[in-house]
């Protein structure tokens, strides 16, 4: 049996985020080192975020 916390799969309205915004492979290593998670490409530039 697998057990989630229901919390954390809902999204909650008023959630706010850092956003980091980079095109280089380096600078977004550091951005998932630094906590950030991955949401998207678009235009050869990928886009993190990371709760506040």
């Amino acid at each position: 049996m697998i057990y989630i916390t229901i919390k954390s799969t809902i999204p909650r309205e008023g959630d706010e985020f850092h956003c980091g915004v980079t095109s280089s492979r380096e600078e977004a290593v550091s951005l998932i080192e630094a906590g950030f998670e991955f949401v998207m490409e678009y235009k050869g530039e990928l886009y993190f975020r990371k709760r506040k």
